[in-house]
């Protein structure tokens, strides 16, 4: 049976305790599941107190690996390119503070060998609603791009994308590199282009039930033929339109 959040948190103790933090992080890394470990962020999400604010930022670290970054609890997410993303968990409702994430930019491009950096973004991660405003914000205060902004919900639906569409890596770094401030526009329509394709293929079912007209003297049902096309490894397409209609050898 799968943990709760509020048992995983229990069992750690107060995040407060670094003794505490170490089992808590522990647990996380044996997060192999995406949607695991999204159920987990937005529980933190729906709560406000400091407890569940702890969890949501090594959980939100934790997304890193899904999406071909090394993983750091210290809130850096690094390439193999050599990209580094330094990442910020705002809570709720609290204030954007530009600077402090500016500072930690300059402190990685002093600290870290020119030949191990190609490049540092900063990215703050913000609960949905206050999206807007961490813009707002980021606009004004971010003269040379170096700021990206991305709610909790936008990352773990990119994570998901990524494990479950073969999002490469270079992908991801694409997407937030060359986006404006604010990546969740775009991680929103990849997320309905993939809907509405997804929504266009027909199951298995209907694929069936449109072979019925094809198969001769009523001697094997449409779910016989698609199986026997499956099992010679022939591939048909089918039109959406007048579908029954329209068979066509692939």
């Amino acid at each position: 049976m799968k943990i709760t959040l509020d048992q995983a948190l229990s069992l750690a103790g107060n995040l407060e305790d670094e003794d505490a933090i170490s089992r808590f992080r522990g647990f996380v890394q044996g997060i192999k599941d995406v949607e695991d470990l999204g159920e987990y962020l937005k529980g933190c999400l729906e709560k406000e107190e400091i407890q569940y604010h702890k969890a949501l930022c090594d959980l939100v670290c934790c997304l890193g690996p899904f999406l071909g970054f090394e993983n750091g609890f210290d809130g850096r997410w690094k390439s193999h390119t050599g990209i580094s993303l330094l990442l910020e968990v705002a809570a709720k409702e609290s204030q954007i503070k530009i600077d402090d994430l500016m500072g930690r930019i300059e402190e990685v491009e002093k600290t870290v060998p020119e030949e191990d950096l190609s490049g540092v973004l900063g990215m703050y991660v913000v609960h949905p609603s206050d999206l807007d405003r961490a813009e707002e914000v980021v606009l004004e205060e971010d003269e040379v791009g170096q700021v990206r902004v991305v709610s909790v919900s936008s990352l773990l639906l990119l994570a998901e994308m990524a494990k479950n569409y073969d999002l490469a890596h270079e992908d991801v770094l694409l997407l937030l590199l060359s986006s404006g401030p604010v990546v969740d526009a775009l991680i929103d329509l990849m997320g309905r282009l993939i809907a509405r394709c997804e929504a266009e293929i027909p199951s298995l079912e209907e694929i069936a039930y449109m072979l019925e007209p094809f198969v001769s003297g009523g001697k094997t049902s449409g779910e016989d033929a698609l199986q026997d096309l499956i099992d010679q490894g022939q591939y048909y397409a089918f039109g959406n339109k007048a579908a029954k209609n329209r068979i066509m050898r692939g």
